[in-house]
């Protein structure tokens, strides 16, 4: 790992990958809905993956992607605690630390992403806070921008990261699972490339996404979690 040494005291990792593909935040839970009211527009579909984009009031692009897969809603906190297996399905992740939040529903979390050459690779430092909707058998993950818990390491930080993880159970057999973000990259990059970037890598992430929750260790019950039916 190239964390910085006053990291290694964190010797619990517990903390969720919100990266997923690139931008992950906090958002106030008004509705069981938590991506912003957008102007949303469809722009791709492949393999069981819908992807948007819209673009906000302060000019920031947003990127939604959906899926169903067959599996519990709860799968998805699994395999976002998971952070070592980050590297399988987030796209051009370098590595993912978790590291202790200040409860069970908070976690902070450290990332590291390739870019695309000749550009650095970037770094993002995320809150995630998690929530149940008991009687919806639905959770939320938001994620937000935090402090840079890495100064030491000079990659390019991520800025405005913004996001929320949404798993939703349709059925007895799937889930419905939706990721809305933002974020801006950080140093000198040409917007095409950076609007190109995000769809690519979050429709790559998604597809490796179902992939991995059809495992059968990310369908066990958290039972840390009296929420949880």
């Amino acid at each position: 790992m190239r964390l910085k040494p006053f990291l290694r005291h964190f010797s619990q990792p517990a903390g969720l990958s919100v990266a997923a593909v690139l931008f992950l935040l906090l958002l106030p839970v008004r509705s069981l809905a938590c991506e912003p009211a957008l102007d949303w527009q469809a722009e791709q579909e492949q393999a069981g993956v819908t992807i948007w984009r819209a673009e906000d009031s302060q000019q920031r692009t947003w990127i939604k992607a959906q899926t169903q897969a067959e599996t519990p809603y709860w799968s998805l906190l699994n395999l976002l605690r998971d952070t070592a297996n980050a590297p399988q399905w987030i796209d051009d992740v370098i590595q993912v630390v978790s590291l202790p939040g200040t409860d069970k529903y908070t976690d902070l979390v450290y990332t590291e992403f390739h870019a695309p050459w000749p550009f650095s690779d970037r770094k993002m430092s995320t809150q995630s806070t998690l929530r149940f909707f008991p009687g919806h058998q639905k959770m939320h993950i938001q994620v937000a921008q935090h402090p840079d818990f890495n100064d030491a390491n000079h990659l390019v930080a991520m800025q405005d990261i913004e996001g929320c993880w949404s798993a939703t159970q349709t059925s007895s057999t799937h889930t419905l699972i939706t990721w809305a973000g933002t974020a801006k990259p950080g140093g000198i990059l040409p917007d095409w490339l950076v609007r190109t970037t995000m769809k690519q890598s979050t429709m790559n992430t998604f597809k490796a996404l179902k992939t991995q929750l059809a495992k059968k260790k990310y369908q066990e019950k958290p039972l840390a979690y009296p929420e949880v039916p």
